[in-house]
C-alpha cells in the first residue's frame, strides 16, 4: 500500500501535466493530411517518453537544473527556471499565432493562402515543447517519490494512456472548432504559467484546471443546447401560433375568408398562378409551394408582408423575383431540391432581408458556394446536406452569426476537410 498509493498519485499527477502535450500535439498534428497524423502523434508522445526516461537516467544533473545559476533583479535565475520561460514564451507565441490565424485570417478567406503543413517542422516544434513538458515533470516525479523505479513505471504508464487518448482529444477538437480555440487559450494559459514559475511566481495548476475544466463544461453545454434546439427551430416557427381555424391545404377554402388565413400548404397541386392571386392573404405567415415543379415563381408573393416561413422546396425555378425584397419579415426559407437554382442572384434577393435566420439547400448538388454568400448577415441555420461538398466552404466564415452547419451525406472526408472556428459554440453536422 505504502508502494501503490504514491504511485497512482505520480500517475495521475503525471497525465495531468500531459494534458498540456497532448492538446499541443493535436493541434499540430490536425495541419497534416490524414496519413501522417497519427505519425506525428505517435513520434511526438514517443520522443516525450524516451525525453523522460532518458532525463531520469540523468537524475543528479536533473536536480542540478533547481540550482541557481545567477541572480537579476533580485531573482535568482535556475537552470530549470530558464527553460520554463523560453518554453512558456514559445507556447505562448505558437498559440497566440493560431488563434490569430483562425479567427482574422480566416474572416477574410478571399485573402488566405495555404501553407502545406511541414512534417519535419511541425515535429521540430513538438520536440522543443516535449522538452519543457518533460524538465518540468521529472522534477515533479522528483519532489513526490524517492524510488527510481516508480518514476519509470508513472512515465511509461502516462505515455501509454496519452498515445491511447491522443487520436480522440484530436478528433473531438477537430469536429468541434470552439474547443480548438479554447484548447488554444488554455495554452496560452499553460505558456503564462510556466513563465511565471521560471520567475518564482508560482501559479496553483489547480487554479488553472479548474477554470479551463469549468470552461470546458460551460462549452459542453452550449453544444448540447444548439445541437438539440437548432433542429428543430423550423418546427417551432412554423407551429407557433397556428391553429385548425387559421390553417388550410385547399385553395378553394382559403379564398373564401383569405382574412383569417395564416398558414397555407399548397404542396402537389399544381396550381395556376396566373389566375390566383395569393397578394390577397394578408396575414399569411407559413406558405408552401412544394413540388410545384415551377418553371417561374408567382411575384406577388412579395406583397405578404407577414410572411414568416416559404417553402420553395422541389420546384424548378432559377431566380427569386425581386419583389421578394419585400419579405422583410421572413424568418425561413427552403430552396432544396432544385437543380436550376442560381444561387448567386437569389443572394442578391436574400441579402436584403433582415430577418432571414434559416436557409435550405439540400439536394440542389452544390460543389460550392457563391462569393456573395457571406452577405448573409443574419443568417443562423445553414442546411446544405445532401450535396456534392468536398470541403467545407470558406466563404462561410464571414457568417458572424451562424449557429448550425449541417453539411451530411456530402463527398467531405477527413483527409481534405477544413474545419473553421466560425463561431464560439458552433454546431457542425458532417
Amino acid at each position: 500500500m505504502e508502494i501503490i498509493i504514491p504511485l497512482v498519485s505520480l500517475i495521475a499527477l503525471e497525465v495531468i501535466l500531459g494534458i498540456d502535450n497532448i492538446i499541443f500535439i493535436s493541434i499540430l498534428a490536425n495541419k497534416l493530411p490524414e496519413n501522417q497524423k497519427n505519425k506525428l502523434r505517435y513520434w511526438g508522445i514517443g520522443l516525450a517518453m524516451l525525453m523522460r526516461l532518458g532525463l531520469l537516467a540523468f537524475i543528479s544533473w536533473i536536480l542540478k537544473l533547481d540550482q541557481t545559476l545567477f541572480s537579476a533583479f533580485s531573482i535568482a535565475f535556475t537552470g530549470k527556471g530558464l527553460i520554463l520561460i523560453l518554453g512558456g514564451m514559445f507556447l505562448l507565441y505558437k498559440s497566440t499565432k493560431e488563434i490569430y490565424r483562425k479567427t482574422e485570417e480566416l474572416s477574410k478567406p478571399e485573402q488566405i493562402i495555404t501553407k502545406k503543413a511541414d512534417f519535419k517542422t511541425l515535429l521540430a516544434e513538438i520536440i522543443i515543447l516535449d522538452l519543457v513538458f518533460s524538465v518540468d515533470s521529472i522534477i515533479t516525479a522528483v519532489g513526490m517519490v524517492n524510488q527510481l523505479w516508480i518514476m519509470y513505471t508513472a512515465v511509461i504508464t502516462t505515455v501509454i494512456i496519452m498515445l491511447l487518448a491522443s487520436k480522440h482529444i484530436s478528433d473531438f477538437i477537430t469536429k468541434h472548432p470552439s474547443f480548438k480555440i479554447l484548447a488554444l487559450c488554455f495554452l496560452m494559459i499553460i505558456g503564462m504559467s510556466l513563465i511565471a514559475e521560471g520567475f518564482h511566481f508560482e501559479i496553483p495548476k489547480g487554479y488553472i484546471y479548474f477554470s479551463m475544466a469549468f470552461a470546458f463544461l460551460v462549452d459542453i453545454i452550449q453544444l448540447k443546447t444548439i445541437q438539440k434546439t437548432i433542429p428543430v427551430v423550423i418546427f417551432l416557427i412554423s407551429f407557433s401560433g397556428f391553429s385548425q381555424e387559421t390553417t388550410f391545404s385547399k385553395i378553394e377554402d382559403a379564398l373564401k375568408n383569405p382574412s383569417l388565413v395564416k398558414r397555407l400548404d399548397l404542396s402537389n397541386q399544381k396550381i395556376n398562378f396566373n389566375v390566383t392571386d395569393l397578394s390577397i392573404f394578408k396575414n399569411l405567415e407559413y406558405l408552401s409551394l412544394k413540388n410545384e415543379h415551377l418553371k417561374k415563381l408567382p411575384p406577388q408573393i412579395g406583397k405578404l408582408e407577414n410572411l414568416k416561413i416559404l417553402d420553395l422546396s422541389g420546384n424548378e425555378f432559377s431566380e427569386l423575383p425581386s419583389e421578394y425584397k419585400n419579405l422583410k419579415n421572413l424568418k425561413a426559407i427552403f430552396l432544396n431540391e432544385d437543380k436550376n437554382l442560381n444561387l448567386y442572384q437569389n443572394i442578391e434577393v436574400l441579402k436584403l432581408l433582415p430577418h432571414l435566420q434559416v436557409i435550405h439547400l439540400e439536394k440542389n448538388d452544390l460543389k460550392e458556394l457563391p462569393p456573395n454568400f457571406n452577405e448573409l448577415k443574419h443568417l443562423e441555420s445553414l442546411y446544405l446536406n445532401e450535396n456534392q461538398f468536398k470541403s467545407i466552404p470558406k466563404i462561410i466564415n464571414g457568417l458572424d452569426h451562424l449557429q448550425y452547419l449541417n453539411l451530411e451525406k456530402n463527398k467531405i472526408k477527413n483527409d481534405n476537410q477544413t474545419i473553421m472556428p466560425l463561431n464560439f459554440g458552433v454546431k457542425i453536422k458532417l
